[in-house]
């Protein structure tokens, strides 16, 4: 899957259970009637997602606010304040909008920048597959009543498939699906010159690539040099007391250098790499008597603390990955999440001339992970944190707590 957020999964399920089928032994104007009153629905799911991300979007700069209040960061306050006000205007918030060099605030503005095109893409998507749909339709009848020598009825549904398809709403949404194509083409192309993607370059990035899901009773790979270890999690406050889902928690740590020397006549310098890749296993089963669900997500959260001078940092969100579970039943599945990779960066210098030495240290340091597996409604069946500290991070919100 190319980096297909939560939310287009989710939502393009809810639409296809949704959708009834066109039946083939509907008239003309009930066919009609069922393609408007779709398009209708598309479009409202589509006003209540935006309304929900204007929403969560101001709640999440009113909490930055009073963060940085809290911590007495004028710069910062001063920045959030500033965006709080130009968003309130025009509820716009595009790549020009996101304010470069803010961290927590950047990072923030750019995930519901991605957000905005999920949820755009979905609605677009899900026009063309009803206008597919529709129109396979319509040829099947137009068919049939050519064979049938109703001429002037055939006509009437050929007026109907040129209405539907020169629609500014059908257009529109092919438009985006055309340049969003171009854009994954673009993508694909600049990623296959990438000769180690996943192992030399950390990303922070939301995807659900990689996910691998194996079913109960097939064997388990062991991959060469990871070696999972148990870990305990603990629940946050969003988390049932009797949850219906019973998990194991395993993590793997393993890491990678890599270094480059430069010397001159009178100094020489170096920088030293390391990627510390942390790998994921959940062991998953139903419990509390409850014998099979249905449609689950599992997302994962990962947090780092930025190296800074003065080695105190507060933790941040690094990156996340979901994964789709069509059916959880009593007995137990496994869950592989790909590696995700903190990089760390030690520099040092020395001035052979004046006999001096200077080191500096950046990049991210692995925290911890949020655990969260919720129901097809948004619903969190389960909630727990590698790092007690992560339980202030933990959100009951699925737009706000997924990435």
């Amino acid at each position: 899957m190319n980096r297909i957020s939560f939310y287009v999964t989710f939502a393009m399920i809810l639409l296809a259970t949704a959708l009834t089928s066109l039946s083939a032994e509907m008239s003309f104007d009930e066919a009609r009637s069922h393609y408007d009153r779709s398009l209708v629905k598309i479009e409202k799911d589509h006003a209540n997602n935006m309304k929900t991300w204007t929403k969560n979007y101001l709640n999440l700069l009113e909490q930055l606010q009073d963060n940085n209040q809290a911590k007495g960061d004028l710069e910062a306050l001063v920045t959030v304040k500033g965006e709080i006000a130009r968003f309130k205007k025009d509820e716009s918030l595009g790549k020009d909008h996101v304010v470069n060099g803010s961290g927590t605030l950047e990072r923030r503005q750019q995930k519901f920048v991605r957000m905005r095109d999920d949820y755009n893409m979905t609605r677009n998507r899900n026009i063309i597959v009803l206008r597919d749909k529709y129109i396979r339709h319509l040829s099947k009848v137009r068919k049939t009543l050519t064979s049938d020598g109703e001429m002037d009825a055939a006509m009437r549904v050929r007026e109907e498939i040129v209405r539907v398809n020169e629609s500014k709403i059908v257009t529109s949404a092919e438009f985006a699906l055309a340049v969003n194509s171009v854009h994954d083409q673009e993508k694909k192309e600049h990623d296959a010159e990438s000769n180690d993607r996943i192992y030399s370059t950390p990303a922070r990035d939301t995807s659900t690539s990689g996910v691998e899901v194996h079913p109960a009773g097939e064997p388990i790979p062991n991959l060469e040099g990871i070696n999972y270890k148990q870990k305990s999690l603990s629940r946050t406050n969003h988390s049932p007391m009797n949850s219906s889902v019973s998990v194991i928690f395993m993590e793997a740590a393993h890491s990678k250098r890599e270094g480059e020397k430069h010397q001159s006549r009178y100094s020489r310098s170096s920088s030293e790499f390391t990627y510390d890749y942390r790998t994921i296993r959940l062991g998953l089963h139903t419990t509390g008597g409850k014998k099979l669900i249905r449609d689950l997500y599992v997302h994962i959260e990962y947090f780092c603390k930025p190296i800074k001078k003065g080695g105190k940092s507060d933790p941040e969100l690094y990156s996340s990955s979901t994964a789709y579970i069509r059916a959880l039943e009593q007995e137990r599945i496994h869950v592989d999440f790909p590696p995700v990779s903190f990089r760390k960066e030690l520099k040092r210098h020395d001035n052979l001339y004046r006999g001096r030495r200077t080191k500096d240290r950046s990049g991210d340091k692995y925290y911890g992970s949020i655990l969260s597996i919720l129901a097809r409604d948004g619903k969190i069946l389960y909630q727990g944190v590698s790092a007690p500290r992560l339980k202030e991070f933990a959100s009951e919100t699925v737009p706000d707590a997924l990435d």
